[in-house]
């Protein structure tokens, strides 16, 4: 057959076409770790966070710096008719701020970014507890799933007896019937718990910056037990209260600030 014929080349298309169906289609496993690894590193809302931070922590040098200064150069002003050498006017000035102003300022601006870095934290640990939950809920969905896959394989076995034997007179046909209600009830929990095993899944895929529809598999996890740790848990250090602090300390630099513009600058 001539390789210029699209009938030459049709069959390489669709064996290429199964082959990328097949890798899309085929899971890979996700453990736990993995999962709070990838969402600390590839989380859209925790990245964005991050380069903000970044941002607001450049803005604080520039806010303790003076104004730019002015400079210009020109010719200077000549009266019409006047035969007189051109002249030129060079000027250059400088705002120098009231004393106090610039630092504060400056500390301002180091309060924001301090605020901003334990509003992070705080978003950063609210994401790792949102994915510890779903990825149990999805392990136990699935798992769910599993079991009901088996009950119905076990009503719909029950259910072919009680028919075989009401079809011999061995028994009334409402076991039939019961079972096969039964077997139907347990389709249409079969299909809600697929329903949320998808969102599930959405979520986690969303939560760690991957497309929805990028198929993984839990692993099974081992449950040991272990005696309940007691915690002790210091508010203090908490990045709810750290933040708390820094805007009130803002507010208070602020508030000092807004007394100083009253003063006047030089230039």
């Amino acid at each position: 057959m001539n390789k210029s014929s699209p009938f030459f080349w049709l069959p390489l298309v669709i064996l290429s076409s199964f082959a990328s169906v097949h890798a899309v289609a085929s899971s890979t496993t996700l453990t736990l770790n993995e999962l709070l690894e990838q969402v600390d590193s590839s989380n859209p809302g925790l990245s964005a966070a991050r380069e903000y931070n970044k941002a607001l922590q450049n803005r604080i040098a520039p806010a303790g710096l003076p104004d730019d200064p002015f400079i210009a150069f020109g010719m200077d002003e000549i009266p019409y008719g006047e035969q007189s050498p051109q002249a030129y006017r060079y000027q250059i000035s400088q705002s120098l701020p009231f004393p106090g102003k610039l630092s504060t300022r400056e500390k301002i601006a180091s309060l924001r970014a301090e605020a901003s870095e334990q509003e992070t934290a705080t978003q950063r640990r609210e994401l790792k507890v949102t994915s510890i939950q779903f990825f149990y809920r999805s392990f136990y969905n699935s798992h769910a799933i599993d079991l009901n896959l088996q009950l119905q394989r076990v009503v719909r076995s029950a259910m072919q007896s009680a028919k075989a034997r009401y079809e011999a007179g061995g028994t009334e046909h409402h076991d039939w019937l019961l079972a096969k209600m039964e077997l139907a009830t347990l389709a249409i929990e079969q299909e809600k718990l697929k329903r949320e095993q998808v969102w599930l899944h959405t979520s986690l895929n969303e939560l760690r910056g991957y497309p929805a529809e990028t198929q993984f598999q839990i692993i099974t996890m081992d449950f040991p037990r272990v005696p309940e740790p007691i915690i002790d848990v210091n508010f203090n250090s908490q990045p709810e209260l750290a933040t708390l602090d820094a805007q009130v300390e803002q507010a208070a630099a602020e508030y000092k600030l807004a007394k100083l513009s009253y003063y006047p600058d030089f230039v």
